[in-house]
């Protein structure tokens, strides 16, 4: 009997697949090499069945150095950025008729450089063909580092959760333990014990990897439901620069007006309208901060 909603989530994962190998071949053809993140990487990996699994994007991870070139590369097959980059997921989504990038320079959880993530994921790849393209995936330690991780930041996340249960399940001990020493490298000790803790057995296969670092602020914010704000003043507080904070502040008590207008909201009706929304910004930041500033601290003393 034919399950039609696998059928289904095949047909979406396919046309997401198509989207994949565009890309791909067009930034291959810009000189930019590229890493597919999860989808199909993850999807052939931990699951059995064409359509078990479904995904929505493409995640594409490419070097730092290589950012700008792979941004014009997009534009000129139609995509659009979107707005603000994800610092969570160290991202930004392009956008096109439906179809979305996510172009990547780093991973959440990951406390080093991009270059210095580049460097240690570029180091040992795999290669899989999506839609008649061969493409570059992470190397099984760093798919079962970027599952872990994953399930931290998304830690009531049904997707996320699953594939770290099948990945604890299947992936044998000496590969979790190359991607322990990889984590060791890229400073996510942290995000990846807070993952594996959400799985079946993740207690004890992080002990036996010696993964002891406490939750960062941020997971803890997460795994607690926090509200955006409380997040906000985390990643202020782990800005690198007094800089990098004031524009922080000043992107969250005054974001440009193009992202106050989205999705369609108060701020669409005209200059008094984009008035009216700071307004009501201002005052929503200042009646939930306490609230805000308390959960962010117990986060960052359970750190």
């Amino acid at each position: 009997m034919v399950d039609d909603a696998r059928v289904t989530r095949s047909l979406a994962n396919l046309r997401v697949d198509a989207v994949t190998a565009e890309s791909v071949g067009a930034l291959g053809a810009a000189g930019v090499r590229t890493i597919v993140l999860k989808g199909p990487a993850v999807a052939r990996w931990l699951y059995d069945e064409p359509g078990e699994r479904a995904y929505r994007d493409s995640d594409l991870l490419v070097a730092p150095r290589d950012l700008r070139r792979a941004q014009r590369t997009l534009r000129a097959l139609g995509f659009e950025p979107s707005r603000e980059e994800s610092w969570l997921r160290r991202a930004r989504a392009w956008s096109r008729a439906g179809a979305v990038v996510d172009l990547h320079t780093s991973l959440f959880g990951v406390d080093v450089p991009a270059a210095s993530v580049w460097a240690n994921l570029s180091r040992d790849t795999e290669r899989m063909e999506v839609c008649g393209r061969h493409v570059e995936i992470l190397g099984e330690p760093a798919r079962a580092l970027h599952v872990a991780i994953h399930a931290a930041q998304h830690p009531f996340y049904d997707r996320a959760h699953e594939d770290l249960e099948r990945a604890v399940a299947r992936v044998p001990q000496a590969t979790w333990e190359g991607a322990a020493r990889l984590a060791a490298a890229l400073h996510a000790d942290a995000a990846m014990r807070a993952g594996l803790m959400r799985a079946s057995g993740g207690d004890a296969l992080a002990q036996a990897l010696g993964l002891t670092a406490p939750p960062s602020a941020v997971v803890g914010l997460l795994a607690a439901k926090a509200p955006a704000p409380a997040l906000g003043y985390a990643q202020i507080a782990a800005a690198d620069s007094t800089r990098l904070r004031l524009a922080l502040v000043l992107r969250a008590i005054a974001p440009r007006p193009s992202v106050m207008r989205q999705p369609p909201t108060l701020a669409q009706r005209g200059p008094l309208g984009l008035a009216a929304a700071y307004v009501s910004r201002w005052i929503r930041l200042a009646r939930s901060a306490p609230a805000d500033l308390r959960a962010w601290r117990r986060a960052r003393r359970s750190a």
